[in-house]
């Protein structure tokens, strides 16, 4: 099937910049390397076309050439990524402390640490950018290229300044421009984004979303987020607030929430308020764990519903120490939607344990990266061309 370029107008460069994307894209879901008759087959492009896409990306060493065999059997030149030579630094804010990655562009972890809450955020983030100024240094020594860090930031950040609006247990961080702060201490480009978009990322590189272009991610852990995955990009919508099912109230006469809402979902099945719960009344467990999953589902089946959404990829540990949770989850749900929808709904347990955050943060750092070959990432910043994510996540 042929995949049309863009044919929107943008200048030259824009143009190759995207299509060298997609063209990197292409390499990158062919196990067995790219010709460039598979680039024009794949693209409509013509031979001369493909060749200048190839050359360029040469230019900035992300791809090698190996002897293939062509459709005639002939040797033809094959096209591989060279993934492991590139590195990207990955930074996630938890409720419970930090944690830090170094990742190949296929996401393949080299280094891992973290870092337990003290209760002085800005310690704890001057202490992550020592560790990862040292890897930086490490690898560079190597003669490995790191292209930047990403921020996996709980709460509401804004993405476009880079500064923390509201971060439970991170006060400290709110108005701070860590964007600005990190990169100085850490010496690489800084881009930030919300913890459950980073993690949904990872799980749509790596995880349970493998393959899906649609689909729902919850984060149950003491706090609730969640993020959509819509035609195979991130539904960013037009405020900070997006991804915020842990405020949505279950029960209007509730307690008060941190958020200043009542009855926040957070409230019932965050996973610290479960474990208070069992631990007070052991022997209800099972009644617990029940009303858990329908205040869960109570949240989810409007948007289900709206959406039409059958995927949904559960990850935390409220799910990975209550197992039964999931199950109890989606047949609360195929009770509360459309009898036609109900059994279409899947859902999917996360495979990539707490340090999803982190590494979706390194990924997704790479791939804008990779989307603007000609920003600060490889030493060939032209300031003309802004930098873009519209065409990552």
């Amino acid at each position: 099937m042929v995949t049309e370029m863009p044919v929107q107008k943008k200048n030259a460069q824009e143009q190759r910049r995207e299509n060298a994307y997609q063209v990197i894209d292409l390499i990158r879901r062919e196990n067995e390397g790219v010709t460039r008759g598979r680039i024009t087959e794949e693209f409509g492009l013509s031979f001369p076309s493909a060749s200048k896409i190839v050359e360029y990306l040469k230019e900035f060493n992300l791809i090698r050439e190996q002897q293939g065999t062509g459709n005639n059997n002939k040797p033809v030149p094959t096209y591989f990524l060279n993934s492991n030579d590139f590195i990207s630094l990955g930074l996630s804010l938890t409720r419970h402390g930090l944690q830090g990655v170094a990742c190949t562009l296929s996401g393949t972890v080299l280094e891992h640490f973290e870092l337990k809450q003290n209760g002085d955020a800005r310690q704890i983030l001057m202490d992550a950018a020592q560790r990862l100024s040292v890897i930086r240094k490490n690898y560079e020594k190597k003669g490995t290229r790191v292209l930047g860090l990403g921020v996996g930031i709980p709460g509401l950040l804004d993405t476009e300044e880079g500064r923390v609006r509201y971060a439970a247990d991170y006060h400290q961080l709110e108005g701070m421009d860590i964007i600005t702060l990190l990169s100085e201490h850490v010496d690489v480009p800084v881009y930030a984004e919300q913890n459950t978009n980073v993690a949904a990322f990872a799980e749509k590189s790596l995880g349970a979303a493998r393959g899906l272009r649609e689909f729902l991610y919850l984060n149950l852990e003491t706090g609730i987020g969640g993020s959509l995955f819509h035609a195979g990009r991130l539904y960013r919508g037009e405020n900070i607030f997006l991804g915020e099912l842990g405020h949505a109230s279950v029960n209007p006469e509730g307690p008060l929430c941190d958020c200043g809402n009542r009855g926040c979902l957070e409230l019932y099945a965050g996973k610290n308020v479960v474990d208070s719960k069992i631990a007070q009344n052991p022997q209800n467990q099972e009644e617990i764990l029940a009303a858990t999953s329908r205040d869960v589902a109570q949240v989810l089946s409007p948007v289900v519903c709206f959406l039409g959404l059958q995927d949904i990829v559960l990850h935390g540990s409220l799910v990975d120490d209550y197992s039964i949770i999931a199950k109890q989850i989606r047949q609360e749900l195929r009770n509360s939607v459309i009898p036609a929808q109900s059994p279409r709904i899947k859902i999917h347990l996360s495979p990539l344990g707490s340090s999803a955050p982190a590494v979706g943060a390194a990924l997704w750092l790479g791939e804008i990266a990779l989307f603007n070959l000609k920003g600060p990432f490889f030493g060939l910043h032209d300031p003309k061309i802004p930098i873009r994510m519209d065409g990552v996540i």
